[in-house]
């Protein structure tokens, strides 16, 4: 639950060695994805929501699929 319905937030996610993936949606609509399974580090500015925007929450769905797998993941404040 970020507190506004809209924003720009800090995203950075470590997916190790294992691959993984990340999807992180808004309202029911993706907003980023890594497009399947990735190694390594990523960091960057998501925007979400629009005036019309009625939600808080956005949610990040990980799959990890392979035994011994490791992902860190961190989403901050709305900017």
């Amino acid at each position: 639950d970020l507190g506004q319905t809209s924003g720009t937030v800090d995203v950075e996610y470590e997916m190790f060695v294992n691959p993984d993936s990340l999807v992180i949606t808004y309202e029911g609509t993706e907003i980023f994805s890594t497009g399947g399974l990735v190694s390594g580090s990523e960091s960057f500015q998501l925007t979400y929501g629009s005036p019309t925007s009625t939600s808080t929450i956005i949610t990040a769905t990980l799959e990890a699929p392979n035994e011994g797998t490791e992902w860190e993941l961190f989403v901050g404040c709305p900017i």
